[in-house]
C-alpha cells in the first residue's frame, strides 16, 4: 500500500536474504551513515518477516480466548452510559534479523520478544533481555554452518559469498493498535538510543487493527535525525503554533498534544500524519520481496484459503472498527456543535455590553475558526476512507454473489 509506507505488490527476487559479508564490513568502517542522516533510502521485508510481525501483532487482540480467532475491537455501545466499550489491544514487540547494503537495508526474518505491555507503550524487563541474547547465540550457532557445498546458488543464480554468519540484528519492531504508524517520543528516544550503540538500526511500526479493517498491511519504517540535525529541521518549517498532533486514542494521542509545544514551528499537517516528533525522524519506503520458493509457497497458501475468502464477509469482521472510528467522528461533531454553541453565547453577551466591540470580537475567533477547519478536514477524510472501505465491501459481496449464483 503505496500511501501507508508499504509497495503495493510483492516482488519476487534471488537475492534478497543473501548478505554481502565484504561489503558490510568496508561500510562499517567508513559508516557513510554518520555524515549524512538520510543515508539508507529504502527496506527490504521479506514477505515472512512481515507474516510474522502481523501474526505477532495480531496476537495483542483483547479477549482471543472468550471471542474466539476473528474477534476484533469491541465498540459495542454500552446500554447504561451509551459510550464504547473499547477493550483495549496492547502492543508487542521484536526484533529484525537480516543484513544491510548501500542506501538500503534487507530484513529476512523477525523475532517476539516477551515484554510488559499495555495499550499504548511496552518495555522490555530482565527475561525480555535474557531471552533476546539467548535467541541471538541460538540463531548464530544455527546459521553459521549454512553453506552450498559448491558455492553454486541452489536456484542456479551463480557463486555465493558468505551467507548467514554476516547477518545480523538491523532493528526492532512494534504495533500501534488502532492509531496509525509513527514514532512517539518514547519510540524516538528508543530507536536513537539503538543507533547509537548498533547502527544501521531500523524501527517498524506495524497497525493490526487498520490491516485487518482495510484487508490492506499498515506497516511504515523510520530512522531518527541526530539531536543536531533535528534542530535545523524544525527551522525550516512553517510558521503557526501546532495545536493537536497525530490522529490517536487515549493517552498516546494527549501526549503528542502536549508534546507538540516543543516544536512549534513544523506544519501542523506533518504532525498529524508522524506525531509531535515529526522533526525527530524520516520514514523510509518498504518494499515487499520474496525468493522463487517463497512464492511457490504463497500461491499454494492463496489456492488454500480461497474457499475462505469467498466464504468470509470482510465487513463483519471489521465492523466493530468502523463503529469505533464512527463513534470518534460523532464525538467530535457533538464536541464541536457546543463549543460553537457556548463560543456564540460568550460573544452574543460581550457585544450587547460592548457594543463598540462587535467587529474586533470577530476577529478575535479567526484563530479558533482556522484550528476548527483544519479539525473537519481531518474527520472529512476520515469519513471518505470508511465511505471507501463499505463501498469495496458492499462490491466484493457483490461479485461473490454473482459467482455463487452462476455455480
Amino acid at each position: 500500500m503505496a500511501d501507508r509506507g508499504v509497495g503495493g505488490s510483492l516482488v519476487t527476487v534471488c537475492d534478497a536474504s543473501r548478505p554481502d559479508a565484504k561489503l558490510m564490513e568496508e561500510l562499517h568502517k567508513v559508516q557513510p551513515w554518520k555524515s549524512s542522516p538520510r543515508y539508507f533510502r529504502n527496506v527490504k521485508v521479506s514477505a515472512l518477516a512481515a507474516l510474522q510481525m502481523l501474526n505477532h501483532a495480531k496476537r495483542g487482540r483483547p479477549n482471543v480466548a472468550r471471542t474466539g480467532p476473528l474477534s476484533a475491537v469491541s465498540s459495542s455501545l454500552n446500554p447504561g452510559s451509551g459510550e464504547p466499550q473499547h477493550e483495549n489491544w496492547f502492543e508487542v514487540l521484536g526484533l529484525l534479523l537480516g543484513h544491510f547494503r548501500e542506501n538500503e537495508l534487507i530484513v529476512n526474518s523477525a523475532f517476539a520478544l516477551p515484554v510488559d505491555a499495555s495499550e499504548v507503550e511496552c518495555s522490555m524487563n530482565e527475561a525480555s533481555q535474557m531471552y533476546m541474547l539467548n535467541y541471538l547465540q541460538y540463531h548464530q550457532r544455527a546459521s553459521a554452518p549454512v553453506r552450498p557445498q559448491e558455492g553454486v546458488d541452489e536456484e542456479g543464480g551463480g557463486e555465493l559469498g558468505p551467507r548467514a554468519e554476516a547477518e545480523c540484528c538491523v532493528g526492532w519492531y512494534h504495533s500501534h493498535p488502532g492509531y496509525t504508524c509513527f514514532l512517539s517520543g518514547t519510540d524516538v528516544a528508543t530507536q536513537r538510543i539503538g543507533q547509537a550503540v548498533q547502527d544501521p538500526w531500523v524501527a517498524i511500526v506495524i497497525d493490526p487493527v487498520r490491516t485487518m479493517a482495510t484487508g490492506k498491511l499498515d506497516m511504515r519504517a523510520f530512522r531518527t535525525f541526530p539531536e543536531r540535525f533535528v534542530g535545523e529541521q524544525c527551522d525550516q518549517g512553517e510558521d503557526g503554533t501546532v495545536k493537536l498532533a497525530a490522529v490517536g486514542t487515549g493517552s498516546v494521542a494527549q501526549t503528542d498534544v502536549e508534546d507538540a509545544e516543543e516544536h512549534p514551528a513544523t506544519p501542523a499537517s506533518r504532525v498529524r500524519e508522524y506525531g509531535a516528533h515529526a522533526c525527530c525522524y524520516y520514514e523510509l519506503p518498504i518494499a515487499l520481496v520474496c525468493s522463487r520458493a517463497d512464492d511457490a509457497q504463497l500461491n499454494g497458501l492463496r489456492a488454500r484459503s480461497l474457499s475462505k475468502v469467498l466464504s468470509t464477509d470482510s465487513s463483519l469482521t471489521s465492523h466493530q472498527a468502523r463503529a469505533q472510528q464512527i463513534h470518534q467522528i460523532t464525538s467530535f461533531l457533538k464536541a464541536n456543535t457546543v463549543e460553537r454553541l457556548r463560543k456564540n453565547t460568550v460573544d452574543g453577551v460581550l457585544s450587547s455590553q460592548r457594543s463598540g466591540l462587535c467587529r474586533s470580537g470577530e476577529d478575535n475567533g479567526v484563530g479558533s475558526a482556522e484550528t476548527q477547519l483544519t479539525d473537519l478536514q481531518q474527520m472529512n477524510s476520515l469519513m471518505k476512507s470508511l465511505v471507501q472501505e463499505a463501498a469495496t465491501s458492499w462490491a466484493i459481496n457483490t461479485v461473490k454473489d454473482s459467482v455463487f449464483k452462476m455455480c
